[in-house]
Formats: structure tokens, C-alpha cells, sequence
């Protein structure tokens, strides 16, 4: 039999020393339950998404609209630049 649940976290170091992390857990309800005192010690945010696996999926989810908020703000960055503006001024 495979492990009761997983969890992925969210918050980095800091969160993790401030106890603040956000914890996406999937798996079995019943290990959640049973662990949830461990993980509220651990975490400000805790989301139980069902089948195992998809505190993973959330994740990933996650990652990828960091990643492309990020690509947004350096390609408008780039046109800002490109039509004259000044890079170092309070507009990005």
C-alpha cells in the first residue's frame, strides 16, 4: 500500500521559520485529519484537495502563473524601454 497523502508547500524559507507556509495536501482524508494539528504548526494555509496527487498539481499550477507574471512584467518592462521610457523612473 502507497503512502496515505502528500503535501507540497509554498513560502520559502521565511515561511517556513514563521510557521506561515501554505500547505497543499492530497492524499487519504483520514491522514489529513489525523496530521492536520503537525501541519497547522507548520503552516498558516492548509488546502486538502482530495486524491493524492493533487496538492502536486496545485503547485505546479501555482509555479506557473508566478512564472508567467514574471515574463509579463519583463516584457512590458522591455516595450516600456523600447518606446522611450525611462527604466528608472516610478513607472514599472
Amino acid at each position: 500500500m502507497g503512502p496515505g497523502f502528500r503535501c507540497s508547500i509554498s513560502g520559502g524559507k521565511e515561511g517556513a521559520e514563521a510557521g506561515t507556509l501554505s500547505i497543499m495536501v492530497g492524499g487519504r482524508k483520514e491522514n489529513h485529519e489525523r496530521c492536520l494539528p503537525i501541519l497547522q504548526a507548520m503552516g498558516k494555509n492548509i488546502y486538502y484537495l482530495g486524491a493524492l496527487g493533487n496538492g502536486l498539481s496545485l503547485k505546479l499550477v501555482n509555479n506557473l502563473l508566478v512564472a508567467v507574471n514574471n515574463l509579463a512584467v519583463a516584457e512590458a518592462v522591455s516595450l516600456g524601454t523600447k518606446a522611450g521610457l525611462d527604466p528608472g523612473s516610478s513607472w514599472k
